[in-house]
């Protein structure tokens, strides 16, 4: 997020300069699309159907499920949680009834539940938000940016870039070399929408409660997961 002072009130991650006047404000963790390459590479990798790759095959497979009370729930802590570095992932919920749409669903909702903490941290640190922009390997999806705008209730925008960290180096050395005045410019001169997505109203209470069960079960965890975190070092001393 771009802020207009330097300082949050609150644990805000990182905070950097934009430009002269303005500065980021950044949450993050590795709880992004490296779920869904875990998710391809370990089940799905030789799904492929009428040429699709096997990233679009589980995009597709998760629009076919209708939301419902009982759906699982997914951590996407693969890689530990900014949070609690002891978390790790995992589907919760899981009936005989559930299919692999089913388990993809929970998936990129899980990693949509990360992002609105994130933003909900952001928030109560003081910083406005309203529309979100989505990037990288999640963003050629479909259907995954429309959970997005679900869970986190704001307009998502797609950008047109495929490779936007390339475009904001580029947009830096313009700015750099006096192309354009500063960054904003910039980005208005290079930056091109593709794709806009606006959250469904009716979905708030249900993306509501499956999100604070999303919080409540990660409480809950919380103890187990540092007693494997121990179990894990005690045995690694007992081979060492």
């Amino acid at each position: 997020m771009v802020i207009d002072r330097p300082r949050l009130d609150g644990p805000v991650f990182m905070s950097s300069t934009f430009d002269r006047e303005r500065y980021m404000a950044i949450e993050s963790s590795a709880t992004s699309a490296a779920n869904l390459e875990w998710l391809v590479r370990e089940f799905f990798h030789e799904e492929r159907s009428d040429g699709r790759s096997p990233f679009d095959v589980c995009c597709e497979l998760a629009a076919t499920v209708e939301p419902a009370a009982n759906d699982p729930i997914y951590h996407p802590f693969l890689y530990g949680a900014q949070q609690d570095g002891n978390a790790r992932a995992g589907f919760y919920g899981i009936a005989g009834w559930h299919t692999k749409g089913h388990l993809i669903r929970a998936l990129l909702e899980g990693v949509a539940f990360g992002h609105r903490q994130h933003i909900e941290t952001l928030r109560a640190a003081g910083a406005g938000f309203s529309e979100a922009v989505l990037s990288g390997g999640g963003s050629r999806s479909k259907f995954w940016p429309q959970v997005f705008a679900d869970v986190l209730g704001v307009p998502v925008t797609v950008p047109r870039s495929s490779q936007t960290g390339a475009l904001g180096a580029a947009i830096a050395a313009g700015t750099g070399v006096g192309i354009f005045p500063d960054f904003e410019a910039g980005a208005a001169a290079m930056v091109q929408t593709d794709r806009h997505y606006r959250p469904d109203a009716a979905r708030a209470s249900y993306y509501a409660r499956r999100y604070q069960l999303y919080r409540d079960i990660a409480d809950a965890m919380t103890p187990i997961w540092r007693r494997m975190t121990e179990a894990e070092t005690a045995a690694a001393g007992v081979a060492a």
